[in-house]
């Protein structure tokens, strides 16, 4: 029926604890300023590289590389699993692939980092594709747009799910629909769709096919 491509952070798990001391960790390490909790958690979604840029710009490049090196030291050894899996996400995803969707992984999250997550906690099976940042394709518009083309997806039977404005720009960029999602970290401002629940994505495809 149509080709799913989901964000992994805020939209199928609550990754803040892992994220975020994991960024607690290179901020003393280094020395930098503290930020807010609310602060901390605009980290979740965007690249950590462009949110380091953002809420430091004191910081020179090669500073801002080194903070990222040391904040995915400690979340590759340490925070990637520390995470949930939202309550009735693996049952939404075996009911959207029983409906015959392709479903597939569009996140900014390294990709060897987000398939080993998803190995983890057993929801590699449900995917027909793992997208996610790489060294060529670090943001959102282009891994969708990386995605798509490699699974023969077009505009018309795609549709990018999301909680941030990160996702809901990515989509928007590549010409797709979009469901933005309430339950995650971020705003979902102009999504074709709103859902305020895993499940409710359900009924949101069902209705744009």
């Amino acid at each position: 029926m149509a080709n799913l491509f989901f964000d992994f952070d805020g939209t199928i798990a609550d990754s803040e604890p892992g994220i975020v001391n994991s960024l607690k960790y290179a901020v003393a390490e280094l020395e930098m300023k503290e930020l807010t909790e609310s602060e901390y958690r605009t980290f979740i979604g965007p690249p950590i590289y462009d949110s380091v840029n953002l809420h430091y710009p004191e910081l020179n490049d090669d500073q801002v590389q080194e903070a990222v090196q040391v904040y995915h030291e400690r979340y590759v050894t340490v925070g990637k699993f520390d995470l949930r899996i939202f309550d009735e996400l693996e049952s939404t995803l075996q009911e959207l692939k029983t409906m015959g969707n392709k479903l597939y992984t569009a996140s900014a999250k390294p990709v060897d980092v987000l398939t080993e997550i998803l190995e983890h906690f057993n929801l590699a099976q449900y995917f027909d594709g793992i997208y996610g940042a790489t060294d060529e394709f670090p943001a959102k518009t282009e891994i969708l747009k990386h995605a798509m083309e490699m699974t023969g997806s077009t505009k018309s039977d795609s549709v990018l799910i999301g909680d941030t404005m990160n996702d809901i720009n990515g989509g928007q960029n590549n010409g797709v629909k979009t469901i933005g999602v309430t339950y995650g970290f971020g705003e979902v401002n102009g999504a074709t769709m709103i859902v305020n629940s895993p499940s409710e994505i359900i009924s949101a495809v069902r209705e744009m096919f």
